[in-house]
């Protein structure tokens, strides 16, 4: 052991202590195992909760000891004796005395679980601490609680599998000693062991009533993973959730849980169909999912049916283009079950078959083809059609259509549809172009060339078909040629190309690649898109990335945030396993998304190998992750973002906890007032501290100084960002970045320091959306997004990502310079 140290433990020797920071950290790393044990024998003597000097000196000794430790990585060579030091704690009072203040051994134990937890990714030293770390739930210190909440949600990322077995420690502190924030933790562990939380749900729920509104949310997200799994266990508590339906911040977590309860069985809701329909009506944003539960009852009977259809048809005029295809095909599945409902509604439907959607073109033409039908089985339609210039009553009950063909009826070898001319004559009737549209979904995927002629050659075919007059008979199917010159034109079979060597590697792996990016997604974020950027050396990949909650305070609604990578290469080949892992079919490098990333490969002249190469070689492996994920703690993406596990998918703070915003805003704008400390000074080295009382209101920062009054406008700040010196440290500071200056302050704890962080990001982002947004259309992308990313569980969707090669255009201006 260090001398130093030796004679600090030995003798005590207070004066001595704070020397042992001048010691370098490599000449007493190899000393620290021992230290510990050393600072382990003075905290379990007795005389140590009452001889003050001892807890100053172990005090000491342990931030010196902890500080080396993070300093020299060495936490894996220590972790064992720190246990040891951690176990020793529990066997004493923690407990708050009656002045409020920590005993001694709890200082201890804080200090040292501060300093594990920061290494949470590390598998070997969870393994050591959190059999006893969980131990500190128990211990009625309401504060140390709170911090290994915390921790543990920390740990829960990389160690879910550990925490799992530490289950039944973790729900009996939170249902009998009321910590409700360990629901984030319940939330990350419920897929490693279901059955001790399904057991526990009544109990759950009960917690609802005394938690604030971060926990509520909490809570409501593992009901929503509950009720993915076994929705019946929250049959009975329907009562005491459907309360929340009328907070607009709850509703968006409670409306998912409801769905899919319906989905296996809708005949709860029906007591509670009036309060869904007037969540709907106060609350437009929620019309989507509000038709989904009740087009689930809908379908139990007639009577509901008709009812829901009629309500549906009567919210079709205030459903924006992302929401009018879902309330029809609600619509359309609760008149497949009650044909009869439908035709009374037809009039008021076909109306919106103009809007110019494709996906509601098509689903009115099949509501019209559903309404037809019924109206077939219980009258006989006569219809006229020109036979070589004469008419003919032709009764049909069905006309079958061969794939890639438009229906004709046919008598004897003459063609019930036929023209000699360019021009049909006044009595042909032609197919609608909505129909053609529902005709064409047959088509699939397939090339469609124009015939040189301008001429269609069409195959149909005729079941119970007779003429007017005549008796009703079966007859085989009889194909027949007729051509027309209508300019429609049919796809024609083509040589399927020899797949190449993507396509094929895509194929071999499909289901490894879709599994792989599930597991990915969960740790690390997909940029939506990437693009060229130019430096003084040479090139460089910019990534951008985008909130996919997309909430009312978004933070990032309209923008990117927008990250330089050094790591292009990992980068690159992780969006193309998402573009593959999104899409049905494996992908080819003619796909324009896997030319764009192929085309961005090009332009950056990476040095590792060609495109190919790179995409069809084995998966990034978990030490490339671990780059990612440092990459992304430097430029502070987590203190904005986080991942949503009921959603499945990554979202700004405001959009994950949405609650944040009545504590942050007020009359819609970010508020906070309250004393900081500001680091002055003209040399690093004789900076100090000055106090500050500093008010944010909407797009103002105020400031005293020197019996006055300061002002910096939130739209000259383009970064906030905290100080923190590990990856999870816990930081008291933050800095306020300019075009021209830099500013520190300092706030009383890690608590206000957040919530002041959190109110100038909300300011910021709102001054940088007045902004005008250049050289990108961004509202074309984000149409695109809403029809391509319905209904996806999670991340960006084919078409979303995207790689643009540029070194001018298709860039959107930085509004996260320099993080």
């Amino acid at each position: 052991m260090h001398e130093l140290f030796n004679q600090v433990l030995s003798e005590r020797d207070l004066s001595k202590a704070g020397d042992l920071f001048s010691l370098e950290d490599k000449d007493i790393e190899a000393d620290l195992t021992e230290v510990i044990h050393r600072i382990n024998d003075i905290a379990k003597a007795d005389s140590y909760l009452i001889n003050s000097n001892d807890q100053s000196v172990v005090e000491i000794c342990i931030n010196r000891v902890t500080a080396a430790i993070r300093e020299t990585g060495s936490i894996e060579k220590h972790a064992p004796a720190l246990v040891t030091l951690l176990d020793t704690c529990l066997k004493n009072n923690l407990q708050p005395t009656s002045k409020e203040e920590d005993p001694p051994h709890t200082k201890i134990a804080s200090d040292v679980l501060s300093c594990v937890f920061l290494n949470y990714n590390k598998k070997l030293v969870m393994e050591h601490t959190l059999p006893i770390a969980v131990r500190f739930l128990q211990q009625g210190n309401r504060e140390l609680s709170h911090n290994m909440s915390s921790y543990l949600s920390l740990a829960a990322i990389d160690n879910a599998r550990l925490l799992a077995d530490q289950i039944y420690t973790i729900l009996d502190s939170m249902v009998y000693h009321k910590n409700k924030s360990l629901a984030r933790v319940l939330l990350q562990i419920y897929s490693e062991n279901k059955d001790p939380i399904h057991d526990h749900i009544p109990k759950l729920v009960q917690l609802l009533r005394e938690s604030d509104a971060s926990e509520t949310v909490s809570l409501l997200q593992l009901f929503g993973l509950v009720a993915k799994d076994r929705p019946k266990l929250l049959e009975t508590f329907l009562p005491q959730l459907s309360v929340y339906l009328s907070v607009p911040s709850m509703s968006p977590v409670v409306l998912p849980i409801f769905v899919d309860m319906a989905m296996t069985s809708p005949e709860p809701f029906v007591n509670h169909v009036t309060q869904l329909k007037q969540t709907a009506e106060q609350q437009p944003a929620n019309l989507g999912q509000v038709a989904q539960v009740l087009g689930a009852v809908g379908k139990i009977d007639k009577t509901h049916g008709k009812d829901i259809v009629a309500w549906l048809v009567c919210q079709l005029a205030s459903a924006d283009n992302h929401t009018l295809p879902l309330l029809l095909r609600e619509i359309k599945a609760i008149a497949e079950s009650f044909p009869s409902i439908l035709p009374d509604h037809m009039v008021t439907i076909s109306k919106y078959s103009d809007t110019g959607a494709l996906s509601v073109q098509i689903v009115i033409q099949q509501l019209r083809d559903l309404s037809n039908k019924r109206s077939a089985s219980t009258s006989t339609r006569e219809i006229n059609f020109p036979l070589t210039g004469s008419s003919a009553a032709v009764t049909t009950s069905t006309v079958t259509s061969l794939s890639g063909s438009i229906a004709m009826v046919t008598s004897g070898s003459n063609s019930v549809l036929h023209s000699t001319s360019g021009t049909p004559s006044s009595s042909s009737r032609l197919p609608s172009v909505s129909q053609i549209l529902t005709l064409s979904q047959s088509f699939g995927d397939r090339p469609t060339p124009i015939p040189p002629t301008g001429h269609v050659t069409s195959v149909a075919t005729i079941t119970r078909t007779t003429v007017a007059g005549s008796k009703a008979q079966d007859r085989k199917p009889m194909p027949t040629v007729s051509t027309t010159t209508m300019p429609t034109y049919i796809g024609q079979p083509q040589a399927i190309p020899f797949p190449d060597a993507v396509q094929h590697f895509c194929e071999k792996h499909l289901d490894k690649i879709k599994t792989y990016i599930d597991n990915v997604s969960a740790r690390l974020p997909i940029p939506i898109k990437a693009v060229k950027g130019e430096t003084k050396r040479k090139p460089c990949c910019k990534l951008n990335f985008i909130c996919f909650g997309q909430g009312q305070n978004c933070l990032y609604n309209d923008t990117f945030f927008i990250m330089k990578t050094k790591n292009a290469r990992i980068w690159i080949h992780l969006m193309f396993l998402a573009i593959q892992a999104r899409s049905q079919k494996a992908v080819c490098q003619q796909d324009p998304s896997v030319g764009n990333l192929k085309a961005l490969w090009d332009s950056l002249k990476l040095d590792r190998g060609n495109f190919v190469r790179l995409v069809t070689s084995s998966f990034p492996s978990t030490k490339d992750q671990e780059t990612l994920l440092h990459e992304l703690h430097s430029i502070r993406y987590f203190d904005v973002f986080e991942f949503n596990a009921l959603e499945k998918h990554w979202a700004c703070f405001l959009c994950n906890h949405p609650e944040k915003a009545l504590g942050l805003m007020e009359d819609g704008l970010p508020v906070i007032e309250g004393k900081l400390k500001e680091k002055k000074g003209k040399w690093k080295i004789f900076k100090r501290w000055k106090t500050r009382y500093m008010t944010l209101s909407g797009a103002t920062i105020t400031y005293n100084k020197k019996d006055a009054t300061a002002s910096l406008p939130v739209n000259k700040i383009h970064t906030v960002k905290a100080v923190r010196k590990g990856m999870r440290d816990i930081p008291k500071a933050f800095e306020i970045f300019t075009n021209d200056q830099t500013y520190v302050f300092k706030a009383s704890d890690s608590k206000h320091a957040e919530q002041w962080v959190q109110c100038l990001q909300i300011a910021v982002a709102r001054a940088q959306k007045q902004e005008k947004v250049t050289d990108f259309d961004l509202e074309n992308w984000a149409v695109q997004r809403q029809t391509q990313c319905h209904g996806a569980s999670m991340g960006p969707s084919t078409s979303a990502i995207a790689a643009v090669a540029s070194t001018g255009s298709g860039k959107v201006k930085n509004t996260q310079t320099k993080l």
